[in-house]
């Protein structure tokens, strides 16, 4: 009798567990957040807020990745759908931005542009592998902001480009 009831009651957390509902892909994720990270922001359509008030206009099929550091704040904007898009956009709020060129062959170029409201140079790396754009500003003492993005195919880095332009 106590075998048959404990394996009614494991038939029966089974499949409770199994009708559970499954979350779809595209909501936004607000449970708890996985180890040094904070929750996940994913396409809401519109004007997205992320870190102290700033705006991104994430497209359709993309998400914001936090990723908190001991004195700096990165956040990564990559598509959801990999096998669609290639790339990844980011911008890092810190002291100490990464400031370091690809380890060995590319080439250079460099071009002016706007970034939150500022005068900037982009610096464009291209290698064998993939193409990079960065710029960096100095917002205050120990506060900079290094932004970039990269993609191995042009179509993705322009959209990609684009996409943190809109960042105010």
């Amino acid at each position: 009798m106590v075998i048959r009831t404990a394996s009614l009651l494991a038939s029966i957390a089974l499949l409770t567990l199994s009708c559970q509902p499954k979350q779809p892909q595209n909501a936004v994720e607000t449970s708890s957040p996985k180890p040094a990270t904070a929750n996940r922001i994913e396409y809401i359509g519109k004007d997205t807020t992320f870190y102290e008030s700033y705006v991104i206009k994430l497209p359709e099929g993309y998400k914001i990745d936090p990723q908190p550091g001991a004195d700096n704040q990165v956040f990564y904007f990559t598509p959801i759908d990999t096998t669609v898009k290639r790339g990844e956009a980011g911008i890092y709020f810190g002291a100490r931005p990464d400031d370091s060129s690809p380890s060995t062959g590319f080439s250079k170029k460099e071009f002016p542009g706007i970034f939150l409201g500022q005068s900037v140079t982009w610096i464009e790396y291209t290698t064998d592998s993939y193409t990079q754009r960065e710029t960096f500003i100095e917002i205050g003492p120990e506060r900079k902001i290094h932004c970039w993005c990269y993609s191995n195919n042009t179509a993705d880095l322009e959209l990609l480009y684009e996409m943190v332009r809109t960042i105010r």
